[in-house]
């Protein structure tokens, strides 16, 4: 019987790898088999995910698409949607601020094509996460989280198109709706299945290149899903803080589960401003749970902290995200322009791009950009500065800055990390133009031994990988609520 059952599963790989002109980045096993086998997800790498944009925008089907092909998309779903793609449209307008609303919606027809405003797009692409050393705010959300997502608008991510969009042209509405595009991009979503709008969807309606209302989609029927049903894990788009710190020690650390550093080499992109790039003093704010408020009573009474030290990851070339999009209309460069700018901040052949910002929810046009449209093997440190910066070792200051005028005292060390601790990141060869920020504004981390010295900053990770398993529980890694198992049979063999 078990021979028999081997013999079935090889023959099939066969045929499904034999009809496939080219592979895509998951292959379902037959439905038929997954009773006689258990399927565990395919891993991609870093190269495999990179995707480059055709040179027009307009040229492309997926990835970054234009005006004229979402209308085209929209007014004609039945027989104008793209190869694999065997569902829905379904279109996300992202609003940051619920009072800038634009009312002008991208028509839907309540049948096959659903546009929904999405105002708390946070709740749903980022998510406070311990990486087993320290907590940090709006890192890639746990799969419950997202599968509260796909439940909610009845999403079948293996057949549908979900197109994500900035209502109104500002860059937080961009940046957002480019997280949800990289959230579920983690979650192992197919490429084909998923696109962003290049530039905002009012000033597309107000040109009369896109159809559309003024009223949103109704609450779509149940389609529950979940990522578990795609079979893919690309959680190699995030990388870690030990990753960072095992490359610029040359590979040279104790760290467990930390990527290989890639033969061809890292180039480190830092999107942010050039003040925050040269270490300007109370650039990053510190996680908003954190707080100064019990230094040493009056007078600080501040609940804004910034991070332990600013600067940047050495070696990092900073390419500020404004160079890269038009904010005032949400719109990308060209392929062209992205890729000079690239090549003359020293990106070559062969890297891998690492990017980062202050969070990782500004860097998602930086990840976007490299990614899928210059199409550069790319991965997005998570932890951004707002981690890196928190990650140092503080005496007792006797600065004038740092002296409390009530007692004639020093503030106490806002950072309880060792000085010993292999994740303090207040060295100048890991950070450049490094800058210490005065202790009264610098809150207590309190970290434990056990996570100063642990071997890994792994967790998250861990914890997703686990969750795409077969048989995993619903819960892993906390956030709303699952889904439930995904409607529809095996999917589509040869991509989609």
């Amino acid at each position: 019987m078990r021979s028999t059952k081997i013999l079935i599963l090889l023959l099939s790989l066969f045929l499904i790898t034999s009809n496939c002109k080219k592979p895509p980045e998951y292959a379902f096993v037959y439905a038929a088999l997954k009773l006689a086998v258990p399927i565990y997800p395919k891993v991609n790498s870093a190269e495999e995910l990179a995707s480059e944009s055709a040179d027009n925008y307009s040229d492309n089907k997926y990835g970054l698409i234009t005006a004229s092909t979402l209308e085209k998309y929209r007014s004609d779903w039945a027989n104008s949607k793209p190869e694999g793609i065997t569902g829905q449209l379904i279109v996300f307008q992202v609003q940051t601020d619920p009072s800038a609303a634009s009312g002008r919606y991208v028509l839907p027809n309540g049948k096959d094509v659903f546009t929904h405003l999405l105002l708390y797009g946070n709740n749903y692409f980022g998510q406070t996460r311990s990486n087993g050393i320290i907590d940090t705010e709006n890192v890639v959300p746990a799969g419950k989280t997202i599968d509260g997502f796909i439940g909610a608008y009845s999403i079948d991510l293996r057949q549908d198109l979900v197109v994500f969009a900035a209502d109104t042209p500002t860059d937080n509405n961009l940046l957002l709706a480019l997280r949800g595009w990289f959230a579920l991009r983690y979650w192992g979503v197919d490429k084909k299945h998923l696109a962003v709008l290049n530039g905002a969807v009012k000033n597309h309606a107000t040109s009369g290149a896109l159809g559309t209302f003024t009223t949103i989609s109704a609450a779509p029927p149940s389609r529950a899903a979940s990522v578990k049903t795609i079979f893919t894990d690309n959680t190699i788009l995030q990388a870690t803080v030990g990753d960072i710190i095992h490359i610029l020690k040359n590979a040279q650390t104790t760290f467990t589960n930390v990527t290989p550093v890639p033969a061809g080499g890292i180039f480190f992109w830092d999107s942010r401003t050039n003040s925050e790039y040269t270490g300007t003093t109370g650039s990053t704010l510190a996680s908003s749970s954190m707080n100064c408020v019990n230094k040493l009573t009056t007078p600080i009474t501040s609940n804004i902290c910034y991070v332990n030290h600013e600067g940047n990851i050495s070696g990092a070339k900073n390419i500020p995200t404004s160079s890269i999009i038009n904010s005032s209309t949400s719109e990308f460069k060209t392929k062209a322009e992205i890729k000079t700018i690239l090549a003359n901040a020293g990106y070559t052949q062969g890297k891998t791009v690492i990017t980062y910002d202050q969070t990782n929810v500004k860097t998602a046009a930086a990840f976007f950009a490299s990614n899928s449209i210059a199409g550069y093997p790319t991965r997005n440190y998570e932890g951004s500065w707002v981690e890196w910066g928190s990650l140092g070792n503080r005496k007792p200051s006797q600065d004038v800055a740092d002296i409390n005028p009530v007692t004639g005292s020093a503030y106490p060390a806002p950072n309880s990390l060792d000085s010993a601790s292999p994740w303090r990141t207040d060295y100048s060869f890991l950070t450049g133009s490094l800058q210490v920020n005065t202790a009264y504004s610098v809150p207590n981390y309190n970290l434990t031994t056990t996570k100063q010295y642990s071997t890994s900053s792994y967790t998250v990770i861990e914890t997703d990988k686990k969750y795409l398993l077969p048989g995993s529980s619903s819960s892993s890694g906390g956030g709303a609520a699952s889904s439930g198992g995904a409607s529809g049979g095996g999917g589509n063999a040869c991509g989609g």
